[in-house]
């Protein structure tokens, strides 16, 4: 009597499903799983049905090249309960591409970092968390296509047109299902079908992750940023064709329905571009996003700027002030320093007969035109006069000896000097 080892039972059973049409037969995978503690495989043409799911305990590899209906493919159900393909312990994977990968939900048990080898209609597009837990799984899909006509059965749909205010666009090409309440940094993936060079007008560091608040019905801004190198491979560089962005704190999956790719707003910097010498104005930029910021005076002899873009001006001239976000993005405006005014009163007599007239003669520095407030005497009320010219007279009539003096004088550059 042959010997029929549970071994070769598995293989002969698991040639059939490959090479066959779609086969709904999770005992079967269990079978082929329970005895692959150290490595397995799949052709394809796998699907793992409503509450069922597929464990994997060592390395597995998604292998191209087989025949039938889904060829390379592990699918699962993605209704309101979905089925899974499970990392459990040390599991991990290779081989996911476009032509092979789970199209559906992966859970993983583990509490190290992983990437979820999913993709949907024959886009492979992982994401990766920091780690989960043996109690406290977390499970991801990815969905190709608009998320504004995402399936209720995840809680859609997910209009591309409500978002917060620091938003300018979120991408209506993909999104991710991602589910777990362990607090954990969250990693999407991007390629050329992303087409990310139009969602950011060209600049990467505009980039963000979004999450679509059920509470205020939109999308909403998650701090993230672009690795420089891909996550995927550790290798690449993160580009506008192809990249990862990883969020920049560690969050619980189940604050947001679903995650999507979004641009942020231009940086601008906007506040007064012209400050007098001695004085202090605010800058300030319209996307405030958390992480480490700069702003940088390119000559602080001429202004300085401190953190938070409070700039003073020290001697007269131009310079430029420029800011750098916590993604890379930069802005910059130039600043004008005007030098403050100064006024001189001169008399031409001084001298005269009770009665007569004087002309006082003002010479000024600074912009025209020029507002002079003067005393004279005992006076309590002074006299203020505008003038357009830098050397200006001004008749007045003593009726004895007075003396006239200059208390401020302010020209058009709104500059003031006080004496």
């Amino acid at each position: 009597m042959e010997n029929k080892s549970p071994v070769n039972i598995r293989k002969r059973w698991m040639n059939v499903v490959r090479d066959s049409v779609l086969i709904l037969l999770f005992i079967l995978l269990q079978v082929q799983f329970s005895y692959a503690q150290s490595t397995s495989g799949s052709f394809g043409n796998v699907f793992i049905a409503d509450k069922a799911q597929l464990s994997v305990f060592g390395q597995h590899s998604f292998k191209n090249g087989g025949s039938g209906i889904l060829p390379g493919i592990v699918k699962t159900t993605r209704d309101s309960v979905h089925g899974y393909m499970s990392f459990i312990g040390n599991a991990g994977w290779t081989g996911a591409a476009d032509s092979a990968h789970v199209d559906g939900y992966v859970k993983t048990y583990m509490t190290t970092p992983f990437i979820f080898p999913i993709g949907n209609n024959g886009y492979y597009r992982p994401a990766a968390i920091s780690g989960a837990s043996s109690t406290n799984t977390i499970d991801a899909a990815y969905y190709w296509g608009d998320p504004g006509l995402a399936s209720s059965d995840i809680g859609g749909p997910f209009s591309t047109d409500n978002f917060s205010t620091v938003i300018s666009q979120v991408s209506n090409t993909e999104y991710w299902d991602i589910n777990g309440d362990t607090a954990t940094f969250i990693t999407l993936s991007w390629n050329e079908n992303s087409n990310i060079a139009a969602l950011t007008n060209n600049q990467l560091c505009l980039l963000t992750i979004a999450g679509w608040d059920s509470a205020s019905s939109q999308w909403v801004v998650i701090p993230s940023a672009y690795d420089p190198v891909s996550l995927l491979d550790n290798t690449t560089p993160s580009v506008l064709d192809s990249g990862t962005i990883t969020t920049r704190n560690a969050i619980i999956p189940d604050t947001y329905s679903v995650y999507t790719l979004a641009s942020l707003n231009s940086i601008q910097i906007s506040g007064n571009d012209s400050i007098c010498t001695g004085n202090i104005t605010q800058l300030s930029v319209n996307n405030q996003i958390s992480g480490t910021t700069s702003w940088v005076s390119r000559d602080p002899l001429i202004a300085s700027v401190d953190s938070t873009g409070k700039v003073e001006g020290i001697s007269a001239g131009t310079t430029t002030i420029a800011y750098t976000n916590a993604n890379g993005c930069r802005d910059s405006v130039s600043i004008t320093v005007f030098p403050l005014p100064t006024a001189v009163i001169s008399d031409t007599s001084p001298e005269i007969c009770q009665g007569q007239s004087v002309p006082l003669n003002f010479t000024f520095t600074g912009s025209s035109p020029w507002t002079v407030t003067f005393t004279y005497g005992n006076n309590n009320t002074p006299i203020i006069e505008t003038f357009s010219a830098a050397s200006s007279q001004y008749t007045v009539f003593p009726q004895e000896t007075t003396t006239y003096t200059i208390t401020t004088v302010a020209d058009g550059n709104e500059c003031i000097t006080n004496y």
